[in-house]
């Protein structure tokens, strides 16, 4: 698809995280929660991802706070586990505390 013209590719693996092509490979991990239901999971990371991109211009950031968004949405039955903000700041942060271990 990069060669197509996508200047990024997201593919998403659920509880295996998910991968970013931006001419360069991102392995971005899932957040560990509890799974309850994945049901609007995959909407929740998309529509993440894009505003942190508009943000940020940085697609790694982006998978990293996409991915944080996306793990509150498990916890509960159906896609209504939507947080403050502030919530998903501290996984993203989390996940990128991981990262450098």
């Amino acid at each position: 698809m990069y060669s197509l013209g996508a200047g990024i590719v997201a593919i998403t693996f659920g509880v295996d995280g998910s991968l970013v092509y931006d001419g360069n490979f991102h392995e971005i991990s899932a957040f560990k929660t509890n799974t309850v239901d994945k049901t609007g999971v995959g909407d929740v990371y998309a529509s993440a991802f894009a505003i942190r991109y508009f943000e940020t211009n940085d697609s790694m950031d982006s998978g990293l706070f996409a991915s944080a968004a996306a793990s509150f949405v498990v916890e509960d039955l159906g896609p209504k586990n939507i947080v403050k903000r502030e919530y998903v700041d501290r996984r993203c942060e989390i996940l990128k505390q991981n990262l450098k271990l």
